[in-house]
């Protein structure tokens, strides 16, 4: 009877300690969850998979990120702000205040001015 007991107590305490770390951790509960079923294949005209034709050599693939983080603000930034923070910037940036420096420097300089403008023309174009 003793037996029964201890292994009843432990038993307790074993499940009072997982429900608190599952209760602090609520991300685990996500990781006991069976993975979710794959997506079957869209079947073409004929019965076959249709498969995404793959980019060719040589393909540029351009990979868009958010003009907020190319511009180091955040989305909740007024607009007097914004200005004050692509006039820095572009200064910041400008490849003509690189004049005696490698022209690797210059080249990173116009690409990021490059990206500067192109983030704050799409985050204009939003609004």
């Amino acid at each position: 009877m003793n037996r029964v007991l201890v292994v009843a107590f432990i038993a307790s305490v074993v499940a009072v300690a997982l429900w608190d770390i599952f209760r602090r951790n609520p991300q685990l509960k996500d990781w006991l969850r069976p993975p979710a079923p794959k997506p079957r294949p869209r079947r073409g005209p004929s019965g076959t998979p249709r498969i995404a034709p793959a980019p060719s050599r040589g393909q540029v693939i351009e990979l868009r990120r958010d003009p907020y983080q190319v511009l180091g603000i955040d989305r909740d930034t007024t607009e007097a702000d914004l200005e004050a923070h692509i006039t820095r910037l572009r200064e910041e940036n400008d490849p003509s205040k690189l004049e005696g420096m490698s022209e690797e420097l210059r080249a990173h300089a116009t690409r990021r001015l490059a990206e500067v403008e192109a983030a704050y023309a799409e985050i204009m174009e939003r609004s």
